[in-house]
């Protein structure tokens, strides 16, 4: 039998699929390539999303800004955590989606992926590898997702994002609970930072919009595990 952590988890299938789905968020802006742009930080109910300066050391910041969001719902962490890792929901909350793949397991809560997306034209797709780990506690799910270009060849048709920093915070407020994203993705090529910059809070925006939608219709009876 699989281990059952405080959030009623069975961890080891489970947080795989989660991490599958979690590193799709870390593209949000090269899936927002072809939209207008928008304001740098909005607010639609109780979604928060932000752009900040991200350092790439103590004199310089990247010229590609780092998205913040979060959100509060009624619905239970172990819910939350269930709907993220649904892998056949994924195209209806997240868009460009083209696929995502297991390149190799380290552990149960660590291990090496690679998702890709269609971007549309004329920009070329995209394909990011991703180190992801989870870390379970007594009132927080915390994933994170680093960069790992190198451990994977480069794919034919596809251009390789080599710089991301990514995680999701899923915490316990008792009542409520509270989800947090932060994503940096340098998408490479030849797109402008000013144009993606402005492009990152309508997308998050759109997909933790999908997300809490999707959040207010299911519930734990839908899943078996």
């Amino acid at each position: 039998m699989n281990p059952t952590d405080a959030f009623g988890l069975r961890t080891p299938g489970l947080l795989r699929l989660a991490g599958l789905l979690i590193l799709l968020m870390a593209l949000t802006g090269c899936s927002a390539i072809g939209k207008q742009p928008v304001a740098d930080s909005a607010e639609d109910g109780n979604i928060i999303v932000s752009l900040h300066d991200y350092p790439l050391s103590e004199e310089k910041n990247s010229a590609f800004k780092q998205v913040k969001a979060h959100l509060i719902t009624g619905k239970p962490p172990a819910l939350v955590f269930r709907v993220i890792s649904d892998l056949p929901l994924t195209p209806t909350w997240f868009s460009h989606l083209q696929g995502i793949e297991t390149l190799e397991v380290y552990s149960p809560r660590s291990f090496l992926t690679r998702a890709t997306l269609n971007s549309p034209w004329p920009f070329t797709d995209r394909d990011i590898i991703s180190c992801i780990t989870t870390e379970f506690g007594a009132d927080q799910i915390i994933i994170r997702l680093k960069d790992c270009h190198t451990e994977y060849p480069q794919q034919d048709n596809t251009l390789r994002i080599t710089a991301s920093d990514s995680r999701w915070i899923i915490s316990d407020l008792g009542d409520q609970t509270r989800i947090d994203y932060e994503a940096w993705t340098d998408p490479g090529g030849n797109v402008p930072a000013f144009f993606y910059n402005a492009l990152l809070t309508e997308t998050t925006q759109e997909s933790l919009s999908k997300l809490k939608q999707l959040l207010e219709i299911k519930s734990l009876a839908d899943y078996s595990y």
